[in-house]
């Protein structure tokens, strides 16, 4: 994206941090994009670091070994649909593509629940990881084609804190739900909370319509 001269020189830190929150919390395509990864920073991002080293070691009797392969399995679906939307050139409706995406990884992290062999296990986490591709992308790109020059840094340190705030929250949450419900019991949870989240932003807000935004570069010659 072009670079843009800086707006913020004589605002203080906090006047900074206000500012991008205020724009961010009005902007009808900015909003639900941070509410989305706020929702994977709470629920799937905990998920990731609690429950998956805990199935491994419970289930399979792993150990490092394990939760690195199930670690890896995750990221490498995630470059997985990296590279794939970069091949692609983008996605027409994002907004579309994130509501689908994110009920589909709903439904892929509630498969952990059934008794899988240790291969079914690793290909769903897999899956998954394509699933987080897709949120992790899109929801960038729309945030960085709707926020406004003299913001755009800021308000993409706030998308980050979404995600960030999330995780700390729904990682202590899914512990004790994991000491009380068992490891693959508690995984059902996390889906649901998503599940909730997706149905929020499809009725109430306007992420779904939310069509790719072209951005044009200007060139010097």
């Amino acid at each position: 994206m072009p670079v843009e001269p800086s707006h913020a020189a004589h605002e203080t830190p906090l006047a900074n941090i206000k500012a991008g929150l205020v724009v961010a919390w009005r902007s009808e395509k900015i909003r639900p994009a941070i509410i989305l990864m706020f929702g994977m920073g709470l629920f799937f991002a905990s998920s990731y670091m609690v429950i998956l080293p805990l199935m491994v070691r419970d289930l399979f009797d792993g150990g490092a070994r394990g939760i690195a392969l199930a670690y890896a399995s995750n990221m490498l679906g995630t470059c997985t649909m990296i590279l794939f939307v970069m091949r692609r050139g983008g996605i027409e409706r994002p907004g579309r593509a994130l509501i689908l995406g994110g009920s589909f990884s709903s439904l892929v992290v509630a498969c952990l629940h059934l008794d899988l062999s240790e291969l079914v296990f690793y290909g769903v986490i897999y899956v998954w990881g394509m699933c987080g591709g897709i949120a992790m992308t899109l929801s960038r790109a729309i945030v960085q084609e709707a926020s406004p020059p003299t913001h755009r840094a800021r308000i993409l340190s706030v998308f980050t804190l979404g995600m960030m705030g999330g995780m700390p929250i729904g990682a202590a949450i899914v512990g004790v739900l994991v000491e009380y419900m068992g490891v693959q019991n508690a995984v059902l949870v996390p889906g649901a909370g998503m599940l909730l989240i997706i149905a929020y932003l499809y009725l109430a807000t306007s992420l779904y319509d939310i069509k790719r935004q072209p951005v044009t570069v200007t060139v010097a010659t």
